[in-house]
């Protein structure tokens, strides 16, 4: 099955095979070789405060990832994320 907004990289290596999967956070793109991340991990990709918060966007729904919340980025369309600083949100 091919996902349009997911790309998999396989390294192997000796007897090991590392597999790398690529996320975007605000627009910037990062490589990393974990399949869960928690919110608190995506704002530590660029450095975004702690009282950020962290919005998965996906093509049915945008939805809030809480700071120790895990996301699996393997699964179809959870790879793409914004943080925001919710005090200038509007509500």
């Amino acid at each position: 099955m091919d996902f349009p907004h997911f790309k998999k990289f396989t390294i192997m290596k000796e007897t090991q095979t590392i597999t790398n999967y690529e996320v975007v956070i605000n627009q910037k793109k990062f490589t990393v070789n974990t399949k869960n991340l928690t919110g608190n991990a995506i704002k530590g990709f660029v450095k975004s405060p702690d009282n950020y918060s962290v919005v998965c966007q996906s093509k049915s729904k945008d939805y809030y990832i809480g700071n120790e919340q895990m996301v699996d980025i393997s699964q179809p369309d959870r790879n793409t994320f914004f943080t925001f600083n919710p005090a200038t949100v509007e509500g």
